[in-house]
């Protein structure tokens, strides 16, 4: 966690602002990638996440890159843009994830001096992480080979 970045908000996922889920709810109709389960969505918005479940590190850490890309809370117009970009743009969207994944990752490769979980134990994150960012949910931007490959060799 980068201490001298302004933290961002916590919300539930009914604050989130309606133009933004339209935004999102655009491009899953797009590529078919709208999640049955909604419950369980993070967004990131200008100056907080918004989720309905307390976040583990890891994932706070992956939000985190995409709060600091989206300004860090400072302009909203600057938040805006990102996820217009993100939503329209397949390419902006896969290298944005993969910044957010590679540091989720990272994180957890180094979780207690790098001692919390052993090799066998990332790939299976890394696996999960690559599948995810390969899924509908994203637009099926990458396949899970490429995005483990990806995700593993930063």
């Amino acid at each position: 966690m980068k201490k001298d970045i302004p933290q961002p908000k916590r919300y539930t996922l009914d604050k989130l602002p309606p133009t933004l889920m339209a935004l999102v709810i655009g491009m899953w109709e797009k590529t078919g990638g709208i999640p049955k389960d909604q419950t369980r969505l993070i967004f990131t918005y200008f100056d907080g996440i918004y989720t309905n479940f307390p976040l583990r590190m890891d994932y706070f850490i992956h939000e985190q890159i995409h709060f600091i890309r989206q300004g860090a809370g400072v302009d909203e117009s600057l938040a805006r843009t990102w996820w217009i970009k993100y939503c329209e743009d397949p390419e902006f969207r896969l290298q944005e994830e993969l910044l957010a994944y590679r540091e989720q990752y990272k994180f957890l490769k180094g979780m207690d001096g790098g001692k919390r979980f052993n090799k066998p134990q990332m790939f299976e994150h890394a696996k999960y992480f690559a599948a995810e960012l390969a899924s509908q949910k994203y637009g099926n931007i990458i396949s899970e080979s490429e995005a483990l490959m990806k995700i593993i060799s930063k």
